[in-house]
């Protein structure tokens, strides 16, 4: 009677039950995904991929919004899918779980993987210097050391690689690469140039060394980390760097230094002269890269005993947020830079203050701050310990006697040069190829200046762009544009160096001075995207 009762129940029922209640979970988890996403607060900083996220389009702005509709419509989607709550939490997430379910067993040696820009960028053809246009930026620092020149690499015996897809490697510096395992993985940028490019940065040194005869005029140009340490095996994801950086200086003018920091860097490979986990070199490199342009200047230069040793334990830079590896996250590295301690400097700034275009509205009164700041053991922003900023032109007085007096012009990589030079030259100045709004004969004569540096990473220098800033340096009036009623609130940065760095390094007194309504302008410290970035930035360009 039971077994009759069992066999009446109609077919499918259970069934049935699973396919209502697996749809119900369904509804409730998407129910509480469209919750999240249309009522808690949007997200506005991105601490992983280190930048402001996107602003939602201004809805007064009647006129713009009747003329372009679909433009305005097209901003309004990015701002929703760019600022998603929680963002940077999702992200990592989901790294994670791409990290898990991927089974590893190879050695350090053995692990190489690579990861194509999202826009990826033609290699640099022959005679085509305007694919430099699009190359964008990016650096990085320690791994187990090769063997062997970096250029042998790109020259040794090919060897097969299951995880590089060498048809995508070859798309220039528009991805990057993860080499070694555990606390020994590094993060590089894949760099797509030929010997060919660069045209812009020689015109600009050339005309330099033409319009300031009584100055001596400096090319540096800064390789990536991947020149170092890129194995064999991964040759063809990175075009090599060296015969373009010496392509460079076989094409300056007579009259045109050129500092040789391939080589120096070079003789140091084994020391951590990169970071791991950030697109820039190491303080030591930097240093390294002051040491050549002393020597080629015929400066005096110190040793590393009249510096103080610092580190911000914990570090992980840029590279994670540009790579979107969970396993940079879980390598972080120490931040070390040095201070020097037998000299007396004075640092002054003058900081633009940027629009959410990143356009320069105003300009700061002159006022004395840290030229070195100091963050805490796990921040992001260390690389930031040199100058604070690239929105700023910055003028230090040393104690080192005599008459010589530095100009760097410079990108981010730039940054980590400067404080390396105070035993070496009586003032040095810095400024920034994207931010300095005065005329640079003017401020060439007024401050009598007597060398002249340019410091750009191998992306800048074979960037087009990147040097015509600065040639409009020479021809520009002067001044900041007034300030019109459709100018937007300046962008305040999010990140702001998350006040820590507020502790003066200098054994000089440094006193802040900078006017209270100018104090906005020192937190500016968010690292800006460099001339075609190589964005992870939606990929990576560094210079940063």
């Amino acid at each position: 009677m039971d077994n009759n009762t069992e066999n009446d129940i109609p077919k499918g029922k259970g069934k049935h039950g699973a396919s209502v209640m697996y749809i119900l979970i369904v509804g409730v988890f998407f129910a509480i995904l469209t919750t999240v996403f249309l009522f808690f607060p949007r997200s506005e900083y991105s601490e992983l991929e280190k930048r402001d996220l996107a602003e939602f389009p201004d809805i007064n702005d009647i006129e713009t919004i009747k003329k372009d509709p679909a433009k305005f419509t097209s901003e309004v989607s990015s701002w929703f899918s760019d600022t998603e709550p929680y963002r940077d939490e999702l992200m990592t997430m989901s790294m994670k779980i791409r990290g898990a379910m991927k089974a590893d067993y190879r050695s350090d040696e053995e692990t190489i993987s690579f990861r194509p820009a999202e826009t990826p960028v033609n290699p640099a053809s022959e005679g085509n210097e305007k694919v430099e246009d699009k190359v964008k930026k990016q650096d990085v620092s320690d791994k187990e050391e090769m063997e062997g020149d970096a250029t042998e690499a790109s020259d040794s015996e090919e060897e097969d690689d299951e995880d590089l897809d060498d048809g995508k490697a070859k798309l220039g510096s528009s991805g990057t690469i993860i080499i070694g395992k555990g606390d020994k993985v590094r993060a590089l940028m894949a760099f797509g140039g030929t010997a060919k490019g660069g045209g812009g940065y020689i015109d600009l040194l050339n005309t330099l060394a033409n319009e300031f005869p009584n100055a001596n005029v400096y090319a540096m140009v800064a390789p990536l980390a991947t020149e170092y340490y890129l194995p064999a095996k991964a040759s063809k994801a990175s075009s090599p760097q060296k015969p373009f950086i010496y392509s460079i200086r076989d094409r300056l003018s007579p009259k045109v230094k050129f500092v040789d920091v391939y080589d120096e860097l070079l003789k140091h490979k084994k020391e951590d002269i990169y970071l791991r986990t950030d697109h820039h070199w190491a303080g030591l490199g930097g240093y390294y890269a002051a040491k050549r342009l002393a020597e080629t200047a015929g400066v005096p230069f110190k040793g590393l005993d009249a510096y103080e040793k610092h580190v911000v334990k914990n570090f992980v830079g840029s590279m994670y947020g540009y790579s979107k590896d969970i396993s940079v996250k879980k390598a972080p590295e120490d931040f070390v830079y040095y201070t020097p301690t037998q000299v007396a400097y004075d640092a002054q700034f003058v900081s633009y203050t940027l629009n959410k275009n990143f356009k320069i509205i105003r300009e700061s009164k002159p006022y004395k701050s840290a030229f070195f700041k100091k963050f805490k053991d796990g921040s992001g922003n260390a690389y930031l310990t040199f100058i604070g900023t690239d929105q700023a032109y910055v003028k230090v007085k040393t104690s080192t006697p005599g008459n010589r007096k530095l100009l760097i012009i410079k990108d981010s990589y730039g940054n980590a040069v400067p404080g390396n030079l105070f035993y070496s030259f009586n003032e040095v100045h810095v400024i920034d190829f994207r931010y300095f709004t005065h005329n640079l004969k003017e401020y060439v004569k007024n401050n009598g200046i007597t060398d002249i540096a340019v410091c750009f990473n191998v992306f800048n220098a074979y960037s087009s762009g990147s040097a015509s800033k600065v040639k409009k340096m020479l021809t520009q009036s002067g001044g900041i544009p007034a300030v019109s009623n459709t100018d937007s609130k300046p962008k305040e940065k999010k990140d702001q160096a998350k006040s820590e760095s507020v502790e003066s390094l200098s054994p000089t007194e440094n006193t802040q001075t900078t006017p209270a309504n100018e104090s906005s302008n020192q937190e500016n410290t968010q690292p800006q995207k460099e001339e075609n970035p190589v964005t992870p930035e939606k990929t990576v360009n560094p210079e940063e």
